[in-house]
C-alpha cells in the first residue's frame, strides 16, 4: 500500500484552497462588521466640528453624537444642534439610531440619553445658549437641587418649545 508522502499533501494546491477561502470570508465578515458597529467614537475638542451648524466643538460638558443604524456618527456641539439635525434630516431613521450626549461632568465621557438625566443650567454658558448637563441615571445631580431632573424626551420638547419662530 503505497501512501502519499505528508508533504505532498500539504503542500497540494487541493488542500490550500479552502483555508485560504476561509481567510478571504474571515476578513470580508470582519469588515462588514466593523462598519455597523453602533457605539460612539470619541469627540476631539478643538478639531471636530457640529454636523449642524459647523462650529469647532470645545466644551467637554455640551453636546453629543448620533450613531446611525448604518454606523455613521454625527457629532454636535450642543443638544440644541443635535435636536435640531434629527428633527430635520429624517426624524423616523433617527429613531433607529442611538443617541449619545456628553456627561455633564466635563470627562467627555458619551453616555445613552434614553437613560440619562439632564438638567439645565441657568448660569454656566453653553454654546447654543442652553445649557443643559447630562448625568448618569443612577448619579447625583451636578446642578442644585432648585433644578427640575429631566428625561431626554423632556428635554427635547423643552428645546422645541423654546426654539425661535421663522
Amino acid at each position: 500500500m503505497n501512501l502519499p508522502r505528508r508533504s505532498d499533501v500539504i503542500s497540494s494546491p487541493r488542500n490550500r484552497a479552502p483555508s485560504f477561502y476561509l481567510v478571504i470570508i474571515f476578513l470580508v465578515f470582519s469588515v462588514i462588521l466593523s462598519a455597523c458597529r453602533k457605539e460612539p467614537e470619541a469627540i476631539a475638542f478643538g478639531a471636530d466640528s457640529c454636523e449642524h451648524c459647523k462650529m469647532t466643538i470645545s466644551d467637554r460638558r455640551f453636546g453629543g453624537e448620533i450613531v446611525t443604524k448604518k454606523g455613521k456618527v454625527h457629532k454636535f456641539d450642543s443638544l440644541e444642534c443635535l435636536t435640531s439635525y434629527q428633527h430635520a434630516h429624517s426624524p423616523e431613521a433617527s429613531e433607529e439610531a442611538k443617541i449619545f450626549v456628553l456627561h455633564g461632568s466635563g470627562n467627555a465621557e458619551l453616555i445613552l440619553a434614553a437613560t440619562a438625566k439632564f438638567q439645565e443650567s441657568p448660569t454656566l454658558h453653553a454654546p447654543m445658549g442652553r445649557a443643559f448637563l447630562a448625568t448618569g441615571e443612577n448619579e447625583t445631580p451636578l446642578v442644585p437641587l432648585s433644578t427640575q431632573v429631566m428625561t431626554w424626551e423632556e428635554v427635547k420638547k423643552s428645546i422645541e418649545q423654546k426654539k425661535p419662530k421663522p
